[in-house]
């Protein structure tokens, strides 16, 4: 049969390969030329004396399709036919062109033993001359033409012309049709037609040689390549321009701060914004500024811009405004109000404007004219509080470009960080290659999958545990995995946020980071340990022991009222919030008490009084018929940032106001007896601990003792000093005792207290970095300042060189802002001493350090017994961290979650250095071809050491759940388990899909675990004479495991529905439609119906979310509903989506293989 297709019998692969095996030459002539199709006949091609390959042209989009139809079959387009024409070239180009399609090609390839089988073959054929390749230079080439030549037969040959190309799609797809051709005349006529065309072609062969010596089937691939591939994949789109709009202010910023300045400004031109989260010091004022600088000249007619900050901070800004020619309005945080949300007009039928606020600046009333928006301390918006709204509000009232700044951009998690970025971010149009798209449920899945991976450390460490011990212990049982699809916030911080450490810095600029012409200072942290013996600070009290059993007495039961609630109200929705605290504020409470216990006599007697009176007043309340938990606490018991003594203070505060506020639930929805004898039980504790402490003087406290010798060093008097403690009743406490009566003007203090001084005190402790030329100081300098973090917020401190902390450090982050404020660029210290006090006991005599840091931080354990994840970052304990402050005296790195994201950054700042110092190296990245492959040693992460491992590897047995003591990639086990780093044995492998990524590490199992970028990127590190390895055994099966992984986690994006969050109000609303829908026989109101379904189930602003809350807690349904939602249709101006909005079903991307790296020992 001469009709040849995919169906036929045989069909045309088998007929073909028939005819080869009968020839001695070949000439084949065809539109797209894929190793593909050349592997399903190259074992017949080889044994040819001579074969002639005449290619016409294929572009990026038919080698997609085509790469796709290996890949994903049902994807393989008709576009594969639709050649446009081209312009006429010459030659060269058309060489170029031709070689490097059938080299992307080659990289789309499946990475199998049969793809480099034909890949080895081709090149042997070219290389010895038995193949020649040719491209034709004029119009496309749409014939397809298999001709094969006898030798001692009857016929001269028999020829397949048709539509099939040279690949597998165009051997099995359905679509295609061709005939065999035989005959003398019919021969010749088509030996006449190949002649012509081969004549009218250039010579490919040799070029393509090269390219296939380079392809991952043949060459071999430094490591270095492979490192230098991944990095430019995954992050130079986010290198930004080469060049500024407006020429930058080169005097003042250093070359991090530019590079920094160009990211963020295509950030802005991308997505409307950008955060700049690098570490304290590092110089995020200058980056602001210039951006805003930068903005005004690229957009001229948006107007003025507006700065947001800290009340402390507007007179450093109005400075920086006037520096950098800004002409901006700086406002103070606290003054920015809502207009308050429309009320809905019973009479009317209509929303309505609400009264104006008091007091504070409505920004969308008064600044309505003003351009882009710098928010500095951006952190202070990572809540939902009437200052966030204010600032949503006038965000959303035109295109304003958006900065933000902050060097602590989460507390509790990444739903911080998702309430600041949406103040630029559209929760759907946003742009982002996320998966769901909705931007706050992907901040949710981040949610979950840090929650799991901290419990899996949990798991992984009681583990270990249960090994050492199996006799005694029941083994732990693992988390389950959340149900949501993985998401790492990196992929949402990548595109828009900027971070970077002191460390990458050093390491990615080194000397070449200049201010002024003068190297940018890093000076070297020394820490060093002031001893002193807590249990003698408190020898008058009685035995230390004792004091430690009643602060284990004391449950804090005042704030437990969930415990109390009665089973009947639990489902309702205004006791939400409450359960979700739990016992949160009860341990924040005992932590409270344990850490101004270490603090100071002073601070610890102000908060025994301050528990004590709440004690009293909550009973007082309970006996009056109401629970004083206010909503405001409620909000911030159930989720949002604070810190004890300011939840403390609101608590108070509420209780002062009373059911009169509505600042109270109604007593008879808990079980008030048992609640008020057991509030009596903690005040009789608390009372028992007051009496104790009440006579303690100055003259008895060991650490204020020890506070003075340390300041009458020698080294210590000749400079100055800066004394940081959390607790303001312990700066104050200080002060008096070091100044009595405040005589010496050398020594001063800041706090609360006096907020409205800080400028001057700060100006006179730090005259050099504060001071402007045509100021006066205010006053004699300051050699001794003492103070509250008040100071750690935007302050620049750098004329000290030498910090004391009076408190200890159970988390590092409090240390590292601090050390932040004297670390700043322009510093000229070359050494920061940081000395920080440390608490000895009787019981810690002839231990060594780490035993003695080891009870510290069992006795936390056993004080609070509460999971350590439900406290504020600021108030976990950190054991690895205070291990390398107190026992290694080393600056630990900040553990603020973000590791990832630094991790982002540098790879970005490595890449610009690269581009701009080395265009050599620069070319050779972004000539690597997809699919290249490599090996190399894998380098050891380290291990603990002994003391290090001998309090963080065992499980305290406490109350509640352990927090991690060490990262699952120090705990050895037989297989590597999610979150772990690629170990020796595994293949990391990198893909693409369009604009997403997966990265993989493959065992011998086959069994791909998906790893973050920054995983695959660090482990990849090398330098470029790092020898390559012999590629493991398995890498192509290795490499197609990944590949599989990532095509099913592909494939389900593609099929999940991306819908706005589907809430129970929006539920609610929509049930109510259809049943109104369905009791209606009037066609106009069920389409009316039909709109507002459509209207209220689309992308909605946050004001109208409220307010179908509002709806459904009204159970509003029928007409009285209707008019509600056309109210609300009307005021906020909401319109029926249309089908088209939704845009075209794109096509599926063709999966690419990046790169791999095999890990060796």
């Amino acid at each position: 049969m001469n009709i040849l297709h995919a169906s036929t019998d045989p069909d045309l692969l088998t007929r073909l390969r028939e005819m080869l095996d009968s020839s001695a030459t070949a000439d084949i002539a065809v539109g797209y030329f894929f190793i593909s199709g050349f592997g399903a006949v190259s074992d017949e091609l080889s044994r040819l004396e001579k074969v002639r390959i005449l290619v016409g042209r294929a572009d990026r989009p038919v080698l997609e399709a085509v790469a796709a139809g290996l890949q994903q079959p049902d994807a393989l387009r008709a576009r594969l036919e639709g050649d446009a024409l081209v312009q006429r070239r010459d030659r060269p180009a058309i060489a170029r062109d031709a070689v490097e399609r059938i080299a992307d090609g080659l990289a789309l390839l499946p990475q199998t033993e049969d793809s480099e089988h034909a890949v080895a073959a081709l090149r042997e054929m070219v290389a010895s001359g038995r193949a020649e390749v040719r491209a034709y230079r004029r119009s496309p080439l749409h014939a397809k033409a298999y001709l094969c030549w006898y030798d001692d037969h009857a016929e001269p040959g028999a020829a397949v012309v048709g539509s099939s190309n040279l690949t597998l799609a165009g051997f099995s797809g359905n679509t295609e049709l061709n005939v065999r051709v035989t005959g003398d005349a019919e021969m010749a006529a088509l030996r006449e037609w190949f002649d012509a065309l081969w004549e009218d072609s250039e010579d490919i062969s040799e070029e393509l040689r090269l390219k296939l010596d380079l392809s991952w089937a043949l060459a071999e691939t430094p490591p270095y390549h492979v490192y230098l591939k991944a990095l430019y994949e995954l992050y130079h789109g986010g290198t930004g321009a080469e060049e500024l709009p407006l020429p930058p202010r080169d005097e003042e910023l250093a070359n991090f701060q530019l590079d920094a300045v160009r990211r963020g400004l295509a950030m802005i031109d991308v997505h409307g914004g950008c955060y700049i989260g690098d570490v304290v010091g590092l110089g995020k004022t200058f980056i602001g500024a210039e951006l805003l600088r930068q903005l005004q000249f690229s957009y001229p007619h948006d107007g003025r811009p507006i700065i947001l900050c800290p009340a402390g901070l507007i007179p450093m800004w109005r400075a920086f405004s006037q520096r950098f020619n800004l002409d901006a309005e700086v406002i103070s945080h606290s003054m920015i109000v809502p207009s308050g949300e429309p009320e809905f007009d019973e009479e009317l039928g209509r929303y309505m404007d609400a009264e104006p606020p008091p007091r504070g600046i409505v920004l969308a009333q008064q600044y309505s004219h003003l351009g882009p928006v710098l928010v500095d301390e951006a952190h202070n918006f990572r809540n939902r509080n009437l200052r966030s709204e204010g600032l949503r509000e006038y965000l959303e009232t035109g295109d304003h470009k958006v900065v933000l700044l902050s060097a602590t951009p989460q507390n509790l998690g990444p739903m911080d960080i998702y309430r600041q970025l949406s103040l630029f971010l559209d929760d759907t149009e946003h742009g982002l290659p996320i998966e769901p798209l909705n931007l706050e449920a992907y901040f949710s899945n981040a949610q979950k999958w840090i929650e799991y991976r901290v419990a899996f450390e949990n798991y992984r460490v009681e583990h270990e545990a249960w090994i050492r011990h199996r006799p005694t212990r029941t083994p732990p049982v693992p988390p389950p995995e959340p149900t949501v699809p993985r998401a790492d916030i990196e992929q949402v911080l990548g595109p828009v946020f900027i971070r970077r450490r002191r460390r990458d810095i050093r390491d990615l600029y080194g000397d070449t980071a200049t201010v002024n012409g003068e190297p940018v200072r890093f000076p070297e942290p020394a820490l060093e340990n002031v001893e002193y013996r807590l249990d003698r600070v408190y020898a008058r009290a009685g035995a230390f022991e004792e004091i430690t059993a009643a602060l284990e007495a004391h449950k804090a039961w005042r704030y437990q009222p969930s415990e109390y609630l009665g089973d009947e109200f639990r489902e309702r929705p205004e006791y939400r919030g409450l359960l979700r605290a739990r016992d949160r504020t009860a341990g924040l409470m005992k932590v409270l008490l344990l850490k101004r216990l270490e603090s100071s006599v002073a601070a610890f007697r102000s908060t025994l009084g301050s528990l004590i009176q709440s004690n009293r007043n909550f009973r007082e309340s309970l006996e009056s018929g109401f629970v004083p938990v206010g909503a405001t606490a409620t909000r911030m018991l159930a989720g949002q940032g604070f810190d004890a003594d300011e939840l403390l203070e609101i608590l108070q505060q509420e209780e002062a106001q009373g059911a009169a506020s509505g600042a109270a639930y109604p007593a008879e929805h808990f079980d008030i007896d048992p609640w008020m004898v057991q509030l009596d039980e903690d005040h009789e504790v608390l009372r028992g601990l007051a009496d104790r402490v009440r006579d303690i003087a100055p003259e008895h406290d060991d650490k204020l003792r020890a506070l003075r010798a340390f300041l009458d060093r020698l080294e210590v008097r000749s400079g100055k000093v800066l004394i940081f403690s959390e607790a303001e009743t312990t700066i104050d406490y200080l002060y008096e005792q070091l100044n009595p009566g405040g005589q010496d003007p050398e020594i001063a203090r800041l706090s609360g207290s006096n907020r409205g001084e800080a400028e001057a005190i700060i100006t006179r402790f730090s005259p050099r970095s504060n001071l402007s030329v045509d100021r006066s100081l205010p006053g004699s300098e300051i050699r001794v300042l003492l103070a509250t973090d008040l100071v750690s917020e935007g302050q620049n401190l750098q004329d000290c060189a030498r910090v004391l902390n009076y408190d200890l450090h159970w988390n590092p982050v409090r240390l590292i802002q601090r050390f932040g404020r004297v670390d700043r660029i322009g510093t000229e210290h070359d050494v920061i001493d940081l000395h920080s006090m440390w608490p000895d006991t009787d019981v810690d005599a002839g231990l060594e350090l780490t035993d003695r840091l080891n009870r510290r931080i069992q006795s936390f354990h056993d004080l609070i017994g509460l999971d350590n994840r439900l406290l504020s970052e600021t108030e976990r304990l950190n054991a690895e961290a205070m291990y390398r402050i107190y026992t290694e005296r080393r600056m630990p790195e900040a553990d603020d979650g973000l590791d990832e994201v630094a991790a982002h950054q540098r790879a970005v700042a490595q890449l610009q250095r690269i581009r701009e110092d080395d265009p050599e190296l620069w070319g050779t990245i972004t000539a690597l071809p997809d699919g290249i492959r490599s090996a190399l040693v894998a380098v050891s992460t380290g291990q603990p050491d002994a003391g290090q491992t001998a309090y963080v590897q065992d499980v305290m047995p406490i109350e509640g759940s352990q927090p991690p003591l060490l990262s699952p990639s120090s705990i050895t086990s037989a297989e590597p388990a999610a979150f772990d780093d690629p170990v020796a044995g595994e293949t990391m492998v990198l893909l693409a899909a369009g604009e997403v990524h997966g990265c993989y590490a493959v065992g011998d199992k086959l069994a791909p675990r998906a790893i973050t970028p920054a995983q695959l990127v660090a482990a990849t590190q090398c330098q470029p004479d790092t020898p390559a390895q012999p590629l493991p055994a398995s890498t192509n099966e290795r490499v197609m495991a990944a590949f599989g992984a990532f095509q099913r986690e592909f494939g389900q994006r593609l099929g999940r529905a991306r819908r706005p969050r589907n809430t129970r109000a929006r539920r609610y609303v929509s049930r109510q439609l259809r049943a109104a829908r369905e009791a209606s026989d009037d066609p106009a109101e069920t389409r009316r119906l039909d709109a507002l379904s459509r209207v209220f189930n689309g992308d909605l602003p946050p004001p109208v979310e409220s307010a179908l809350g509002e709806i459904r807690n009204l159970q509003l349904e029928g007409q009285v509903l209707r008019i509600r939602l056309e109210a609300l249709r009307e005021r906020f101006r909401l319109s029926v989506p249309d089908d088209a909005d939704r845009g075209p079903t794109p096509d599926p991307e063709a999966i690419r293989i990046v790169c791999s790296d095999g890990l060796v020992k």
